[in-house]
């Protein structure tokens, strides 16, 4: 389900380099780059997050800021939304975290940790 507190990052400056899917169950599909599994509990830190993902390609591990608003399950993953920029961050630095079918946060990325950049089809209900 989507949720109005993933939005509202500020002015949309580049859109996403794919468009998202309808598909017949009503759910979204969205390609995305897989930056890997999110590792262990959540740092807190002024109403954010700090979220480690490990690739599962190469192993390694990219930190980054989050907003999170509700608790990521084991198997959650982080992806970079290719292309997708605001007035406020450069392109490709936007992210989303998926925990089952739903996206729980949304993640302000740095410089990538590894360039395994695995493209991915995401459903989300």
């Amino acid at each position: 389900m989507m949720d109005a507190k993933m939005w509202g990052l500020g002015v949309q400056t580049e859109a996403a380099n794919s468009s998202p899917s309808i598909l017949p169950d009503d759910s979204v599909e969205l390609e995305l780059h897989l930056l890997g599994e999110v590792l262990g509990d959540l740092e807190r830190r002024d109403g954010e997050a700090v979220l480690r993902a490990q690739c599962l390609v190469c192993k390694t591990v990219t930190s980054c800021k989050a907003a999170i608003w509700r608790s990521p399950d084991a198997a959650a993953r982080l992806y970079r939304v290719p292309g997708l920029a605001y007035q406020q961050m450069q392109s490709d630095h936007i992210g989303i975290v998926v925990g089952g079918a739903q996206i729980v946060g949304r993640a302000w990325l740095n410089a990538p940790g590894c360039f395994c950049r695995e493209r991915v089809l995401v459903s989300f209900d």
